[in-house]
């Protein structure tokens, strides 16, 4: 399939009707608009898309899907900043969704553990720490892809939970995209929790009073006074009032261990990535070690419904070039995974293309490599 491709500052031009912005804009009208600081025009500014006639079938495809209601229209938002943390993306997604259908949230990754910011729709949480790197700071031995960020881990017993907090985007679908397209990570769901009772010393937490000595609380605990020094470091008797002691005793009290059972999916297998589908929506899904493998990287997941509409998907690294992506082939292989019908490059990334351009022949070459996909 051939992707259209727009590099523009913004998605201009849908006939869409939102109340909320005054926006009316007709399906065979471009719309350019102007840029004003201070109620002064600004001068030598020039918005425009090129090659326009390249998103007619997306306009073709946009009719189609509000007529009958029986297709998916991907479109793939990348950025830097502000589309790390979907606030550009998350309104077009929004407003885009809301009169043409929720087809799921599309391209989503744990930017949490990677320690920076992304879209409140998902929470991730894992059982351990993972090594993260980033594409603005190069190191050509990480596996960096579509994310922008590689994740990665040796631990053989983690787990990852993905829970979506906001319910339009329970999903069916889940598509995992690794390195190489490797069998790295797997899908699990939980069927139950598993409780493990032990017995384990019990400890007393004891706040000195004025006028007491450590052989009075000892007396007190049954204890002996060098237990208690060695319980809290002690290397002397002299205590101090209002500070609090840790008094071991020989009892025991039960501790309570749960971990949850994982039940490994089965997944479907091409030349780009896994998936699993369910036939119901699911809500939170748990990604953990692959048996074969031996180092386990992420490169991102891709949220879809079994039903027609807007998948928007949101691609960004803070403070990232075009310069920064084109760094790492791996990510322009895996941008097939998201089937776009249409890619957005944010300002910041066209311009920095643009600016190295100076012939249509190359500005069609860049953005062939740019998205390792047929320019039209």
């Amino acid at each position: 399939m051939q992707i259209k491709i727009a590099i523009a500052f913004i998605l201009l031009s849908f006939q869409l009707n939102f109340a909320q912005d005054s926006l009316e804009v007709f399906q065979d009208e471009i719309v350019v608009d102007t840029i004003v600081s201070d109620s002064i025009l600004e001068q030598g500014y020039t918005s425009e898309i090129i090659n326009a006639k390249a998103i007619s079938k997306f306009y073709a495809k946009l009719i189609q899907l509000e007529k009958e209601k029986n297709t998916k229209l991907r479109i793939v938002h990348i950025g830097d900043s502000h589309i790390q943390a979907d606030l550009f993306s998350g309104k077009m997604r929004a407003m885009l969704q809301e009169r043409f259908g929720n087809g799921g949230l599309g391209f989503t990754f744990p930017y949490n553990l990677a320690k920076t910011n992304g879209n409140y729709f998902v929470k991730y949480t894992a059982s351990t720490t993972l090594e993260c790197s980033r594409n603005v700071f190069a190191d050509s031995t990480k596996p960096i892809g579509l994310s922008g960020i590689s994740m990665e881990t040796t631990a053989k017993d983690f787990a990852i939970e993905l829970q979506v907090r906001d319910e339009q985007y329970t999903f069916n679908t889940i598509k995992v995209v690794s390195p190489q397209n490797q069998r790295l990570i797997d899908l699990a769901t939980a069927s139950n929790e598993i409780k493990i009772e032990s017995a384990t010393p019990k400890v007393i937490y004891h706040k000195i009073k004025s006028g007491e000595a450590l052989s009075i609380i000892a007396n007190k605990y049954k204890v002996s006074v060098s237990a208690i020094k060695k319980a809290n470091g002690l290397y002397s008797n002299n205590i101090r009032a209002g500070k609090v002691l840790k008094i071991p005793t020989n009892e025991t009290e039960p501790k309570i261990i749960s971990r949850k059972e994982f039940i490994p999916l089965e997944l479907k297998e091409n030349a780009i990535c896994y998936s699993y589908n369910s036939s119901t929506e699911l809500e939170k899904i748990y990604l953990i070690p692959s048996e074969n493998a031996t180092v386990f990287s992420l490169n991102g997941i891709v949220l879809e419904k079994n039903a027609p509409g807007i998948v928007y998907s949101n691609i960004g690294v803070n403070g990232a070039k075009a310069s920064d992506y084109l760094k790492f082939p791996l990510f322009f292989e895996q941008l097939k995974v998201l089937d776009a019908t249409t890619i957005i490059l944010e300002k910041k990334i066209s311009k920095y293309i643009s600016g190295r351009i100076h012939t249509e022949n190359n500005r069609k070459g860049c953005c062939r490599k740019l998205c390792n996909l047929e320019y039209v």
